[in-house]
């Protein structure tokens, strides 16, 4: 495959307010693991009140909450796969993970105001 057609694919396949995987691109690396046969757990984020947030300051600040987030969060676990959900306030993550990380993940959770 030519490289722009590739970095047309990889746009096409990030949710650029979140920087994290569109649904359909998600479905796709989720199928990957399944065929690869490997162990992997998901965990389903859901965004509590987030158009309550979206009015209080603003839909660029929340995204930009978000993405900061989970970029931080990509680049300590970049083998992890995230992407949204059925809806724009829905997060899954898929990897392996151990209990410290998931309380970690439930803490951040707790102070964005995700359940």
């Amino acid at each position: 495959m030519m490289s722009k057609e590739k970095e047309l694919i990889r746009y096409l396949s990030h949710d650029k307010a979140f920087g994290i995987l569109t649904r359909p691109a998600l479905e796709i690396e989720l199928d990957k693991k399944v065929k690869l046969d490997s162990t992997f757990e998901c965990y389903l984020i859901d965004f509590n009140n987030i158009k309550k947030l979206n009015e209080l300051i603003g839909y660029n600040e929340v995204n930009s909450l978000i993405f900061n987030v989970f970029d931080n969060y990509k680049r300590e676990h970049p083998d992890y796969i995230i992407g949204r959900w059925f809806s724009g306030d829905e997060i899954l993550i898929a990897g392996e993970f151990s209990g410290g990380e998931m309380e970690q993940l439930r803490e951040v959770a707790r102070q964005f105001g995700m359940s």
